[in-house]
């Protein structure tokens, strides 16, 4: 058959998969550069931060437990960066590392035992120098494959700039080794710049497997390389059923063709073998570089492809090499010429693992055999996530895109289960820490779907004769089809209309279910209450104003004016509104499971800390944790209400709650531990202290009224909230922008990569009576002019010079001017025309 026509099929085939039968689940969330993963036998997820730590994952609840926090090197893109557990994990506890250790300039992959949830006894199974004199590219990622072969990938320990102008660092002049890849990936005799494989016997003593690239004894090379010539090996993986070896090759930055060679590209890598994949002398389909004497810039010749040489002075082994190998797939920032599916953007190529489909996936929730023998694959940067489709002889015949309903921010590893679902990490917004990190799970729902049921109600509440308007035609059949509709009021059948109306003239809490089916006569029902004879209170903060100022660590007074039509006015009656809640936290952006919370009546029957009607936020979490089944066990009780579990008084049901609304509330309660609970208070005037940490909190209250008419017509709650802000503002907090990046420095966040015309932007302050704004930055670059506006209107504006050095920073207070009244929206724009990476900025001081 025509390779065309075979792509075309392809590419039906996979389009026939809808996007809507993907479950996407967030198990666990917030982790601090989350580098890789592999999956225990119990089906727990073990996860490494790059700063060290080492996580066990419930597959349910996200229940996370550190099993050690190893001491690494954490500059220039070093630290933990690959996990592998033993093929023989179950019977023997053992886990590989590959991380940068402190005491030692290089990579080293350790054998750990674990023993009562910690990590100990460590042995050494192999380590290699690298240079830390500059940045970069150390990979890297552990795995193990058929056979019990253990794999690791390093980078070839290279600076990416410099002289080379991103294209093949090869200077050969003195004592510019950092700026040299001929030392490492072209270098036979160097574990760097490729990705090893050995055989690791109990003792951690490991041998060579045959099949790897250069034999044992041979002259001049390293026996435990299975493939060399790789710029930047982050993500790879081994198919189970071929051996096959896949890996995302991280390409240079050249932009375009020129003398020196070609544009950078990023790739996709088969090997089948062991061999020689090129770098620095060849790249894509490999396109070949030229020399280059660094000494006068003059461009030479270009490198033999049917017989490269590395006759650099640092080459260390054997300087003729074996044949390069072209890559699998590859492209350019521009769009691709070749693999147009691609299209352009940013660059940060990884491999994942190969799918290969199992008729009992049918029942487990694995993928669909339409991916069957396909290769995941994903950018980091651009981003996308795609799959490449293999024939019988392994040969790519299609690229298609992997659809799901969930935006990943930036994929970062991924693995298949034996049931055939997926694990995927998303790293975040940004290459620094992030709150939106995930651990994502991915399941398929096969066979004819449930409709999903649902509906809006114009009044939940209201005094009586209480008239409303449901409507459900934001219902829907997943598979397109027409839906019957059912309404029940009270019990009873009301109507077959997708839209109703209604009249409540008793006072209470009256359900309304709607129930609708598909032509298949699969159905679904859902629910909601009405309350009629009562209203919600309605609160407002009178004290302090929205977007104001607040000091770090120092008691703040409160004042809240509530208004509820039965219960009055708290200015005349504050002792009936004494149990309004006042809570105190980060805010809820980066919490969704506390401000769901905040949104549900939660805390008129439980504090943070101590007992009310229900148990505290921190006893719940202390009886359950560890306990692998309370975790749906809870959510259920949330849904459905419970007895007896706490006491004699039972919990009401809260049906009107969404079920993965539910988990995240659940899952934030047993997060808590006495040290990240909210700060809780009563009343409708008081204090409360925030924490000494300078972050902005967001000020919540909820108020819960007493019901009306006897009893008959259910109290109801009523909430508000305003943001507060300290005096410093740290540059990473904020909320859009156009151009900078978040970078962490020694573990200090700031906003860098600052060029011409960009801005970051900051919502909610109110700066009335503010004087001065101070920065503080680090220049090492050409600096900027500094605009400030709120809400479109020029407040200040200073030059910000050159510090001299990136990792000097000054401070600079600049006036305030015209400020306006009431909440604002601060922008802070950086211009020099036609320049680049102008400073960083770490914070703002209002005074």
């Amino acid at each position: 058959m025509p390779l065309l026509l075979i792509f075309l099929l392809t590419t039906s085939f996979l389009s026939a998969v809808d996007s809507f039968r993907f479950e996407v689940k967030t198990i666990a969330e917030d982790f601090s550069r989350p580098m890789g993963m592999d999956l225990g036998p119990d089906g727990s997820i073990y996860l490494i931060e790059l700063q060290g730590k080492v996580s066990r994952i419930h597959p349910t609840t996200g229940e996370r437990i550190t099993l050690a926090e190893i001491k690494v090197f954490g500059e220039q893109e070093n630290g933990l960066l690959g996990i592998a557990l033993d093929p023989n994990f179950k019977e023997n506890n053992h886990l590989f590392l590959l991380y940068s250790p402190a005491d030692f300039i290089g990579q080293r992959i350790s054998r750990f035992t674990i023993k009562k949830e910690t990590l100990i006894n460590e042995k050494k199974v192999i380590e290699w120098k690298t240079q830390r004199r500059e940045c970069c590219h150390h990979g890297g990622m552990l795995k193990f494959g058929p056979n019990g072969l253990l794999f690791a990938s390093a980078g070839d320990n290279t600076h990416p700039f410099g002289d080379s102008a991103s294209y093949a660092p090869i200077d050969r002049r003195p004592n510019r080794e950092p700026w040299n890849a001929e030392k490492s990936s072209a270098n036979p005799n160097d574990l760097r710049g490729g990705l090893i494989r050995i055989k690791v016997h109990p003792d951690a003593s490991y041998t060579i497997p045959e099949g790897n690239l250069f034999p044992p004894g041979t002259k001049g090379t390293r026996p435990e390389i299975y493939v060399m010539g790789c710029r930047n090996p982050w993500k790879f993986s081994i198919d189970p059923k071929s051996g096959h070896l896949y890996w995302g090759e991280v390409g240079p930055d050249a932009g375009k063709d020129g003398p020196r060679g070609p544009r950078g590209h990023d790739e996709i890598n088969q090997a089948r073998k062991a061999g020689f994949f090129g770098w620095p002398y060849f790249i894509a389909d490999n396109k070949p570089y030229s020399r280059v004497d660094f000494t006068n810039g003059k461009v030479g010749q270009k490198f033999n492809v049917q017989k490269p040489i590395n006759d650099s002075p640092l080459n260390t082994g054997r300087k003729d090499l074996p044949p390069p190998q072209p890559a699998l797939i590859f492209y350019p920032y521009a769009d691709s010429k070749e693999f147009p599916e691609l299209k352009k953007g940013g660059r940060t190529a990884c491999a994942g693992p190969v799918f290969h489909y199992n008729p009992k996936f049918e029942k487990t929730g694995g993928f669909p055999k339409e991916f069957d023998h396909c290769l995941l694959f994903w950018d980091w940067h651009r981003p996308f996530i795609k799959w490449g489709r293999l024939d019988e002889n392994e040969d790519l015949i299609g690229i298609e895109n992997f659809s799901i309903p969930a935006k990943i921010k930036r994929p970062s590893d991924a693995l298949f289960t034996p049931d055939g679902t997926l694990w995927f990490i998303d790293y975040g917004a940004t290459w620094g820490n992030n709150k939106d990190a995930k651990l994502l799970h991915i399941s398929y729902r096969h066979g004819n779907l449930d409709p999903v049921a649902k509906f809006t109600i114009n009044k939940k509440s209201g005094p009586l004769p209480l008239k409303i308007k449901v409507d459900g035609s934001v219902s829907n059949d997943p598979e397109g089809t027409s839906l019957k509709f059912a309404w029940l009021k009270n019990g009873k059948p009301i109507s077959t209309d997708p839209i109703a109306t209604l009249i409540f003239t008793e006072p209470g809490d009256h359900p309304i279910t709607l129930k609708v089916t598909d032509a298949q006569g699969a159905s679904n029902e859902f629910t909601q209450y009405v309350s009629a004879g009562n209203s919600p209170p309605k609160l407002t903060f009178e004290s302090p104003l929205d977007g104001s100022f607040f000091t770090p660590g120092k008691p703040l007074k409160y004042r809240l004016a509530v208004q509820d039509n039965e219960e009055g006015n708290s200015m005349l009656k504050p002792n009936s509104f004494a149990s309004t809640v006042v809570t105190l936290a980060p805010l809820a952006k980066v919490s969704p499971g506390l401000s769901a919370i905040r949104a549900s009546d939660c805390f008129n029957c439980h504090h943070a800390t101590q007992k009310l009607i229900g148990p505290s936020f921190n006893d719940i979490a202390k009886r359950y944790k560890g306990d692998p089944a309370a975790f749906d066990l809870s959510v259920e009780r949330v849904i459905k209400g419970s007895s007896k579990a706490w006491g004699e008084i039972p919990m009401l049901p809260h049906p009107n709650l969404q079920r993965n609304q539910v988990a995240s509330m659940v899952r934030w309660i047993y997060s808590l531990s006495e040290k990240n609970t909210p700060q809780v208070s009563r009343g409708v005037e008081g204090k409360i202290k925030p924490s000494s940490t300078n972050q902005s909190l967001e000020l919540s209250a909820n108020f819960t009224d007493f019901g009306a008419y006897e009893g008959k017509a259910t109290p109801l709650s009523g909430s508000t909230s305003i943001r507060l802000h300290p005096h410093t503002i740290e540059a990473e907090t904020f909320s859009s922008h156009k151009g900078p990046q978040i970078l962490d420095g020694e573990g200090v966040k700031f906003v860098g990569a600052i060029n011409h015309s960009h801005w970051i932007e900051y919502p909610g302050f109110r700066i009335k009576d503010c004087k001065n704004l101070t920065v503080r930055y680090a220049s090492g670059g050409a600096g900027a002019e500094i605009l400030i506006t709120a809400n479109g209107n020029k407040v200040a504006s200073a030059e910000i010079k050159p510090t001299g050095d990136w990792n000097k920073w000054e401070e600079l207070t600049i006036p305030l001017i015209n400020l306006p009244e009431g909440l604002v929206d601060l922008r802070l724009t950086f211009t020099n025309p036609g320049k680049q990476h102008l400073l960083n900025l770490d914070w703002f001081h209002f005074e």
